[in-house]
């Protein structure tokens, strides 16, 4: 029994690792190749084109949520959790499918219909977004979402190679487009859309094909009214979400303008090479905890990666951030370099939702309705500090309300999953470095003025110097952990 344990043990770490590094790479290089076209943009694009091109970032977030309703949960806990049988796997695929085709049709419908409504928005007001860039948008839009509902399918069903391939060669063919059209053909920002929508299609098509085992001509109503039971309250709660994480952009371009949303912009941008990391994990990390939730071992497997991915997420946290100068000169222009200033503030806040990932007692419960009120709360938080903060410190000040938000959602997120699906977790290994990361950061930014030899050496330094001490933690408070278990 001990050594089907141990063995167990050993290869639910080796699949973590192994899909979590498959999905982290095509995260990588779909997602670096867009930061490494950060100079490409910030030459081609001003920041008031940055900004804008944000907003409409925020627009398709906003339809991505809405419409579909997020069925692909829905889809995803019905075909996962080994309860249902093949054919009804295939009826909730299929359902889940065609609710996402003839969703993203009426938002094409409606879009036309109230285009001049949605153009003179508070979202888009004050911007450069005419009917023709609003039109490419849209339509890239409604077969984003189609395709992005096929690689959730794979994603599901375990095909991570395909998964990747699909996504890697989808990013390079449109990122080969969006080139072309606005760097060769002058076509400005909508070059960026006519690329998507050019490119897609044939995605959307090969995915078909890698998933087709998935689908039939049977559909179901009771199917689709399970899957929106469960997936229906995760609208709101992605809402909110969408409000912690896109709230400060809005209400920047309302407070102080659609260039200073540019700046902001890329410094979510610099911070998002966290979340590419964080994305590969959870996508490998997701069907792991539901696969498994129901052993006892489960929750001390799940635990001991988590302390493997402290080490990891701190680690590449704390350069990114002292770094955060260096990077912006290297791939931005000097419009762009005040940046580096709140650069860290958004890596903690892609950390602490990158923690997120562990907290699925909820979501195993079918609680998703706490969990749209979790976000809810944190959303308002983020909004009220955002009116509060961005008229005294700018976009450091709706970093900084970002960041208070998402950590006080962190927080409930934990507490009440805990209660559902526990964990045994040390949260001392999360305070103790993210104490010290803050401390380190708040002594450089106030010293910092200009990149030298000795900064850099002196940074490489620290950065040495904090994974030592990180492993060295870990390490005491495990022997500390194993002492008390032994005393009882």
């Amino acid at each position: 029994m001990i050594l089907y344990i141990c063995l167990y043990y050993f290869f639910m770490i080796k699949s973590f690792f192994k899909d979590g590094g498959i999905y982290s790479l095509s995260g990588i290089i779909t997602k670096g190749i867009g930061i490494i076209l950060i100079p490409f943009y910030t030459n081609v694009f001003s920041t008031l084109d940055y900004g804008t091109l944000d907003l409409i970032t925020v627009f398709g977030a906003i339809i991505n949520i809405t419409f579909p309703l997020q069925i692909t949960h829905g889809v995803a806990r019905h075909i996962s959790d080994g309860k249902d049988g093949a054919m009804n796997k295939i009826e909730f695929s299929s359902t889940g499918l065609l609710f996402t085709v003839i969703s993203y049709s009426s938002f094409l419908i409606l879009s036309i219909l109230f285009s001049k409504q949605i153009l003179n928005s508070f979202l888009f007001k004050d911007t450069f977004i005419d009917q023709n860039i609003y039109s490419w948008a849209c339509l890239s839009i409604a077969i984003n979402g189609v395709f992005y509902f096929f690689l959730h399918q794979l994603k599901w069903i375990k095909k991570v190679k395909t998964n990747s391939i699909l996504s890697i060669s989808h990013s390079i063919l449109t990122i080969s487009l969006t080139i072309y059209f606005v760097l060769l053909s002058n076509t400005g920002l909508v070059g960026v859309f006519m690329a998507s929508v050019i490119s897609t299609p044939l995605f959307v098509l090969l995915a078909y094909i890698t998933s087709r085992e998935c689908y039939s001509f049977k559909t179901s109503m009771k199917s689709l009214v399970a899957m929106l039971k469960y997936s229906f309250p995760i609208v709101f709660q992605a809402l909110s979400l969408l409000i912690l994480t896109f709230a400060d952009r809005v209400i920047i371009k309302e407070l102080i303008g659609v260039s200073d949303t540019g700046i902001y912009g890329i410094a979510f941008k610099i911070a998002s090479i966290m979340h590419i990391l964080f994305t590969g994990f959870s996508y490998a990390l997701g069907p792991l905890i539901y696969g498994n939730y129901h052993r006892k071992e489960s929750s001390g497997e799940i635990a001991k990666l988590f302390e493997y991915f402290i080490i990891l997420s701190f680690s590449i946290s704390l350069i990114i951030s002292l770094f955060s100068l260096e990077l912006l000169t290297i791939f931005t222009q000097e419009d762009y370099l005040s940046a580096y200033m709140i650069v860290p503030i958004l890596i903690l806040v892609t950390l602490a939702n990158g923690f997120q990932m562990f907290f699925h007692g909820l979501s195993i419960a079918k609680k998703t309705f706490i969990l749209a009120i979790i976000n809810i709360i944190s959303a308002t938080i983020n909004i009220c500090l955002n009116y509060l903060m961005i008229p005294i410190w700018g976009v450091f000040g709706a970093a900084t309300a970002t960041l208070i938000s998402t950590i006080v959602n962190l927080f409930m997120l934990s507490y009440l999953s805990q209660k559902q699906y526990y964990l045994p977790l040390n949260f001392r290994i999360i305070v103790i470095p993210s104490l010290v990361i803050c401390v380190i950061l708040g002594i450089f930014l106030y010293f910092q003025a200009e990149i030298t030899i000795y900064s850099i050496l002196t940074k490489s330094i620290v950065v040495i110097a904090f994974i030592v001490f990180l492993i060295k933690l870990i390490d005491k408070e495990n022997l500390i952990i194993s002492k008390l278990k032994a005393k009882k």
